[in-house]
């Protein structure tokens, strides 16, 4: 049986009909991660790459060891930074840890990525080489059932293009809702991996964008928001945070803010 945990937003517009949105829960910090990932300039490091040849590892508990420090350049450390990224993201959203060291090397204008006991991954292109070693993590041994099978088989047809790739993971782990500028209602909130009466405070960056916690019914969560007409359009995250800690979120999902409809 497939055990899966879910994130559930019922928008309820005070002038239009209710939407309903359902997506796999995420773990805190999903979607600033993804921010990150998808800051990286791939072909200015690509273009810019000096690394030495060092080869370095990755245990399989995400541990960076380099082995050789004197040799070991600002491109040799950057490489497998990323490297180590991409398998973070991946153990993250489902993938089953290595068993075996992840070797990171570069040399002459190709960028390689060996799990130790297998066929190396190599490309003068590193979103290649990002893109094949994520998908490497998931298809070469995955019984984790937390993995949907809707996402395995849409990562399955991308070509090894590692925008394209978040982008995918983006779309499937999560949770987004499009409001308007101008736009009052509530969101009911529900996510069963955590107890939501934990959670006290909503928030975000911008403040334009003001979420309240109005109560809880039937476990359920209702919150209210305010979009300002002076909000900046694209996407907003917003950060749940619990009675404990107001450092720390437990929760967070992606507003998209579109002009209303009246302009």
């Amino acid at each position: 049986m497939i055990k899966c945990k879910f994130f559930f937003l019922l928008i309820s517009l005070y002038s239009t009909a209710s939407l309903g949105l359902e997506k796999l829960s995420i773990y805190s910090g999903l979607s600033s991660r993804l921010d990150y990932l998808e800051s990286l300039n791939l072909d200015a490091f690509r273009l810019n790459n000096k690394s030495s040849g060092t080869e370095n590892f990755i245990t399989p508990d995400g541990v960076i060891i380099l082995p050789n420090k004197i040799d070991n350049n600002s491109s040799d450390i950057s490489w497998v930074s990323k490297v180590r990224d991409v398998y973070q993201l991946a153990i993250a959203i489902g993938a089953q840890e290595l068993e075996n060291n992840v070797v990171v090397s570069s040399l002459n204008k190709r960028f390689n990525i060996i799990v130790e006991g297998y066929y190396p991954i190599s490309d003068e292109d590193p979103s290649v080489v990002m893109s094949r070693f994520l998908k490497f993590l998931f298809f070469n041994k995955n019984d984790n059932l937390l993995v949907k099978d809707e996402f395995l088989d849409a990562l399955n047809q991308l070509p090894d293009e590692w925008e394209k790739v978040l982008r995918t993971i983006r779309s499937f782990y999560v949770p987004s809702i499009t409001l308007e500028r101008g736009q009052v209602g509530e969101i009911n909130y529900l996510n069963d991996k955590f107890n939501i009466d934990d959670i006290k405070y909503i928030f975000t960056l911008d403040k334009n964008i003001l979420f309240n916690v109005l109560k809880l019914s039937r476990n359920v969560l209702v919150l209210h928001y305010k979009i300002s007409e002076d909000v900046r359009l694209g996407k907003h995250i917003v950060y749940l945070y619990g009675r404990k800690s107001k450092v720390k979120p437990i929760d967070q999902f992606d507003v998209l803010i579109t002009l209303s409809q009246q302009d």
